[in-house]
């Protein structure tokens, strides 16, 4: 599925155990899409990581109170961070360019390639080795849209990265029309 074009774009979103510093994803959504905002293809998955997994429950409470995902779910149904990253690169190497990388995006690009970085890390990988940099603010696209605001709970990393692709759609077709 490779191409030769570089309008393909991947919107991530990632949930994670927190904030802090030392805290990891535990969920990822990818929305691979086209210059004019159509999905191509979509990844998502749930991580179970050691470090998930040994998290006190009060520690994990207030992740959960912003995205609804429980210990018990992802130790359930979430996959080792190798085997998320390795779908992750499937689809950077799948869909990327003859010449490049895909551009990364997101509404919190910093965030999300700190945690791109971590998963890929387990796969022996650089972000940079699959993706290019970028950013959005969607604070100001989430007006223009009536896109909800990422910031309220609860949400979750595919649904948000849908939401921002539909946004970006509905920007591109209100200014090409």
């Amino acid at each position: 599925m490779g191409s030769d074009h570089r309008d393909r774009f991947v919107v991530a979103d990632y949930e994670t155990t927190g904030l802090a510093e030392d805290d990891v994803p535990i969920e990822v959504g990818l929305v691979l899409c086209d210059s004019k905002w159509r999905k191509l293809e979509s990844y998502d998955a749930l991580i179970d990581s050691e470090f998930a997994r040994s998290l006190p429950a009060d520690r994990w409470e207030g992740a959960f109170a912003v995205h609804g995902i429980s210990q018990k779910e992802v130790r359930s149904y979430g996959s080792t961070p190798r085997a998320v990253a390795e779908g992750v690169v499937w689809l950077a190497k799948e869909w990327r360019p003859a010449d490049g990388r895909l551009i990364l995006l997101s509404d919190n690009i910093q965030f999300e390639w700190i945690n791109t970085a971590w998963l890929l890390h387990h796969v022996h990988l650089r972000v940079s080795d699959c993706f290019h940099y970028c950013g959005w603010d969607t604070s100001i696209l989430s007006l223009y849209t009536s896109f909800r605001d990422p910031e309220n709970p609860p949400h979750r990393a595919l649904p948000d990265a849908l939401g921002l692709v539909h946004a970006l759609r509905r920007v591109a077709l209100d200014s090409a029309g």
